[in-house]
């Protein structure tokens, strides 16, 4: 399984937090998330790629505000 971080923008329910998702797939994440909250989120990342991102910018990571674990 992997784990995959999705994050809400600005002026949204959810603002400036994070949902992280351990799925088997991105595919798999993707639509918890959508059954979760439509189409409301900003962006998906899995969780290295997310974190290396906030690092190289100097960021501090959106806190996790919910969490789920997909099986099949």
């Amino acid at each position: 399984m992997k784990t995959y971080i999705f994050t809400f923008g600005i002026g949204q329910q959810h603002e400036r937090t994070a949902a992280r998702i351990k799925a088997p797939t991105q595919a798999l994440a993707r639509e918890k998330m959508v059954e979760e909250f439509g189409l409301e989120w900003a962006f998906e990342y899995t969780e290295d790629d997310y974190l290396y991102g906030c690092e190289l910018m100097g960021l501090e990571p959106y806190p996790v505000k919910f969490e789920y674990d997909v099986t099949v």
